[in-house]
């Protein structure tokens, strides 16, 4: 049986810009989780994807992060008290991510893949941002269109 805790009373805090409906939260014992229930229904409302099948499904990875990060078996899940969400400690956010949507575990495989290649990654949002913030439109159009004089 999964155990209760308490959460603030306030829409969580969004961590990655690629993910905004992964909300995460600190329970009133201070340990940070983020909302199950919230992502799945915000981003997959027709899914009938569901807590235990992602556990049973990817056990060896949950096992390895539990390990790695000393996370108590009843620290894994619990149920956020106010609203009945299942909340998931931090540390499985992205693997979750992963669960519901297959093709981003390969996109993420590849960027590690990217990373051990060339010693660098950069999210592709990141690079955009980075290129909004640098030049002016016109010459971002001008790249696009890949005017020699401006490379």
């Amino acid at each position: 049986m999964i155990k209760t805790k308490k959460f603030p009373k306030k829409i969580g805090d969004n961590r990655f810009v690629e993910f905004p409906e992964l909300r995460f939260q600190q329970s009133h014992d201070n340990i940070a989780y983020f909302d199950a229930t919230y992502y799945t229904k915000s981003k997959y409302p027709e899914s009938d994807s569901n807590y235990t099948d992602f556990y049973n499904n990817f056990s060896c990875w949950i096992k390895a992060i539990q390990t790695a990060y000393a996370i108590p078996e009843e620290d894994l899940s619990v149920i956020n008290e106010n609203n009945g969400h299942c909340m998931i400690e931090e540390s499985l956010a992205l693997l979750y991510v992963g669960y519901l949507d297959n093709m981003y575990l390969v996109h993420a495989i590849d960027r590690i893949s990217e990373m051990h290649t060339t010693g660098l990654v950069l999210s592709d949002t990141t690079l955009l941002l980075m290129l909004r913030n640098r030049f002016p439109l016109e010459d971002l159009i001008n790249i696009y269109a890949n005017d020699q004089n401006m490379l």
